[in-house]
């Protein structure tokens, strides 16, 4: 979608100095403050905010005038499992990230059609409409090797100069943040270049999924016209195609359309799939139409509830600090509230979090009940719970039903309820976080700020639960 303005590379300009205001840049740090962790200078986010005016005003005129330039990266490994490469994860400083979010609010504005908004449980419910119209037919499952870290710089930026109108501060700008370099922890100033980017979008960045969509939108609609249905989820790709045609030319023909931009598909990963043939798809296991969490799925969701019992058992709360005297009741009420959160999900923002919601585009519903007998099983062996307690546990799959249906019943967490500070402090007393005389006089401004910075993490956890590989 262009922008409606007569000179699309003097509009895009005008949202650089829109997003680049200090006020713009000083609201924008008040709302992320809590996700700005600390990068290569170790600079945390309440240090930068003692000198924010001078910050915010250095960012603005570099950022405006096209001369800002970034430090770099600190590498972050994350692991993707026994016997497999862990992923790169770039971090940047608070100020570089501060800088980052502007910027990709100017890219989301100056090209909102090519901004990623479907989550995977809405690709999912896409496959499936396609399938259970079109019985009988193949899927074709196909995964992209190393896709951020492939992507080709010239290619990326010509496309981004393309949709732009031509060559201009912002397209300099990301150039500049996809170029630098991503160290590891306890470098040396003078190997920062042998770490240099030479291809690939840096994954972890605030503008990353949109440079990695913006870069195969023209793919995707190409491969949308040569099939009954298609849907891709960063680099997992399914095609659905008609049991007449040839599976292995249609697999031949994603490989050459990857091939043209740099790219390829990982062949161990590539297949096609009969109708009544099962397949793994973004988490889910599907078969005949009809969806089920995988079984690796279930398995980590119920590692990380097991993984309360313990902290029940141990009396050992992440992240709490005015436990000591507690008695075992207390203990036991405040993890039936972290189970019962762990099993619905959370809603925040008019958005859900959590397992249930992931796999709430499920047709094949006997993992929830699974998962159902497996807690209560747990609870009923674990002496500190009362049969009070023990009936109170809530379930996946009336989660299940309620995400479907009204998720303002009460049944889920809604994170939206605490609306005044006076709950927000009963909050974070109520679950541990803060101690009473830690929060005697503090504002409500510092009360604002600790509960939203508990609401992130605790929805971040929600989030690590659903155990998606890609």
């Amino acid at each position: 979608m262009r922008s409606p303005a007569d000179n699309l590379t003097e509009f895009t300009e005008g949202l650089l100095e829109k997003h680049f205001q200090p006020a713009a840049l000083i609201l924008r740090f008040r709302e992320k403050k809590k996700s700005l962790g600390r990068g290569v200078d170790r600079i945390s986010a309440d240090v930068f905010e003692k000198k924010l005016s001078i910050e915010v005003s250095l960012i603005s005129k570099k950022g405006i005038s096209g001369e800002y330039k970034f430090s770099p990266y600190l590498e972050m490994l994350v692991t993707k499992g026994r016997g497999r490469a862990p992923r790169q994860i770039a971090k940047p400083t608070v100020r570089d990230k501060l800088a980052l979010g502007a910027l990709k609010d100017v890219l989301h504005e100056a090209l909102p059609g090519d901004v990623p908004r479907e989550l995977p449980n809405q690709v999912i419910r896409k496959l499936l409409g396609v399938l259970n119209a079109n019985p009988g037919a193949i899927v074709i499952k196909a995964d992209i090797r190393s896709f951020y870290d492939k992507i080709p710089h010239d290619a990326l930026c010509a496309k981004l100069v393309d949709r732009l109108g031509g060559e201009n501060r912002v397209v300099g700008f990301v150039r500049s943040a996809i170029s630098g370099s991503i160290v590891p922890f306890g470098h040396k100033r003078a190997e920062v270049s042998r770490h240099t980017i030479t291809e690939g979008v840096p994954q972890g960045l605030p503008i990353s999924n949109f440079l990695a969509n913006l870069y195969l939108s023209d793919f995707d609609a190409d491969l949308s016209r040569r099939c009954l249905g298609y849907t891709r989820y960063v680099d997992d790709i399914a095609m659905v195609v008609d049991s007449g045609e040839d599976a292995d030319a249609k697999i031949g023909a994603v490989r050459s359309e990857l091939l043209a931009r740099g790219l390829d598909v990982s062949e161990e990963k590539t297949h096609p799939y009969r109708y009544d043939e099962p397949f793994e798809y973004l988490g889910y296991e599907i078969r005949r139409g009809k969806a089920r969490p995988r079984k690796s799925s279930v398995e980590k969701f119920l590692r990380s509830v097991a993984s309360l019992f313990a902290a029940l058992r141990y009396k050992r709360f992440h992240g709490r600090v005015s436990m000591e005297s507690w008695s075992d009741e207390e203990f036991a009420w405040l993890f039936i509230h972290e189970l019962n959160e762990k099993i619905t999900g959370a809603i925040s923002g008019h958005r859900q979090y959590g397992w249930v919601f992931y796999f709430n585009e499920s047709t094949d519903l006997t993992s929830f009940a699974e998962v159902d007998a497996i807690i209560k099983k747990m609870a009923w062996k674990t002496d500190l719970l009362t049969n009070t307690m023990r009936r109170s546990i809530k379930s996946t799959l009336t989660a299940y039903h309620k995400s479907k249906g009204s998720k303002t019943s009460g049944y889920i967490w809604n994170y939206e309820d605490a609306q005044n500070v006076a709950d927000k402090r009963k909050f974070i007393l109520k679950l541990g976080y803060a101690s009473e005389d830690q929060l005697a006089g503090r504002s409500e401004q510092y009360i604002e700020e600790i509960y939203r910075g508990i609401v992130e993490r605790r929805l971040r956890n929600l989030d690590r639960d659903v155990g998606l590989v890609s």
